[in-house]
């Protein structure tokens, strides 16, 4: 910490205060810090002020507290809530890119969010094109990149492309596949090229993988897994809960630790591409846990200590820190919004790729102006109400939210839960 850097906050962070306590909250990371009024109110008043951070110190008479001011900024700069750490302009090597090379597939599941192996959404890039993309987003040097589809294993020049991208990238390299099409050759080519490999399985067995992946993948995939593992690839595992397996995500974390010894990700329904089709098979009804009793909710909430638990805020890195690139080479938010209105341009028709992200100039598009529109401050249910970054934690829940006009309901539900959340606290 520099002594002569002045006193404030990210902006970024937002502050949400209690009757005892303010929740310091991290819209950029989703961390979440509980502080004393006392505490903000110092350095509030040390920002109006002016003062460096050598002069709050020194303004502070006891040495124990003196000691504590240190350590609570300390954490602050850790929780990247000081006033150095502003991302507004967020520089290309700290973005993390997820590219989907190819929109075939040799399965056809029930919930994918984009309809691979349909051939709805255009036809792949050829090898030269593809390239041209990779090697664009690898000089970037970002944070991550990330190759998905589709299944990527599914195009013939798959190394081609990989080789392609580690030709001029040396950052985290990642895979999105299904594992089924793994070999003993090519799990230890990824092995040497990726840094990680996550698998998407969606069930615990043979009869639950087979609801949204079909019949005979759940062993196709796991031997997939296992050629991998025997490698010594990092990887995680993935399951989308429907309603036929929405008791199961405990079982499915418990089977990836103690059974498959990999990381297990409950992941969510996207009611996109083949997934919108089947969205009233898919999707969990989630009135029973959004709109429980009242009562019954708050016996639940104490017995598990559940306002212990760091809240979860909105922390959007759609657009900011996260960009996703469909097989056409079309730049999205993410991808929960790689609808074609979403669109931020088309890495082909960019010249300047990292001058685009760097000095923002995707902000200029319409496809951001309609993402940007649906952050929850952008709602004119929400206003002014400061549980607005609590209500939500993902933009996309709030377009939901809107389309199926369930917004007082949601609003109802969450003013009730973070009420009690404070009041468990000791805050309210």
């Amino acid at each position: 910490m520099d002594s002569n850097e002045k006193v404030g906050f990210n902006s970024r962070v937002r502050l949400l205060r209690g009757e005892n306590c303010t929740l310091l909250a991290n819209m950029d990371n989703g961390e979440c810090l509980f502080l004393s009024n006392e505490c903000v109110n110092i350095i509030e008043k040390s920002i109006e002020e002016d003062l460096t951070y050598y002069q709050l110190i020194e303004a502070i008479e006891d040495k124990a507290s003196k000691n504590y001011m240190a350590k609570l900024i300390s954490k602050l700069e850790q929780l990247c809530m000081w006033n150095d750490m502003d991302i507004e302009n967020m520089k290309s090597e700290f973005l993390n890119f997820s590219i989907d090379i190819t929109n075939n597939c040799n399965l056809r599941c029930k919930h994918c969010c984009v309809s691979a192996g349909d051939q709805k959404n255009g036809s792949d890039l050829s090898t030269e094109k593809m390239l041209t993309i990779v090697k664009s987003i690898a000089r970037l040097k970002p944070a991550s990149i990330t190759v998905s589809g589709g299944e990527p294993l599914y195009r013939e020049d798959f190394v081609t492309i990989t080789d392609q991208i580690r030709k001029y990238y040396k950052g985290a390299l990642i895979l999105m596949t299904n594992a089924t099409l793994v070999t003993e050759s090519l799990a230890k080519y990824i092995s040497e090229k990726y840094d990680a490999v996550d698998i998407s399985i969606d069930g615990i067995d043979e009869e639950s993988c087979s609801i949204l992946r079909g019949k005979g993948v759940f062993e196709k995939t796991l031997k997939g897994l296992k050629l991998l593992k025997a490698h010594n690839m990092r990887i995680s595992a993935s399951m989308v809960l429907s309603k036929e397996t929405k008791e199961l995500g405990d079982q499915f974390l418990d089977y990836c630790k103690n059974i498959l010894h990999v990381k297990g990700i409950i992941r969510c329904f996207e009611d996109t591409g083949r997934g919108n089709d089947n969205k009233k098979m898919l999707e969990i009804d989630d009135n029973g846990c959004i709109y429980a009793n009242k009562e019954d909710m708050e016996k639940y909430f104490l017995k598990h200590k559940i306002f212990r638990v760091q809240p979860q805020i909105f922390a959007c890195k759609g657009a900011r820190t996260e960009f996703q690139i469909n097989h056409l080479g079309e730049i999205f938010p993410c991808a929960s919004f790689m609808e074609i209105e979403f669109s931020l341009g088309n890495i082909i028709e960019i010249k300047d790729l990292k001058s685009y992200f760097d000095r923002g100039e995707y902000k200029k598009t319409e496809g951001y102006k309609r993402f940007y529109s649906w952050m929850p401050f952008n709602q004119k249910e929400c206003g002014e109400c400061n549980k607005q970054l609590l209500c939500f934690s993902c933009a996309n829940t709030v377009r939901k939210t809107v389309d199926r006009k369930d917004f007082k309901k949601w609003c109802k539900y969450n003013n009730e839960y973070f009420d009690m959340y404070w009041r468990c606290h000791g805050t309210v």
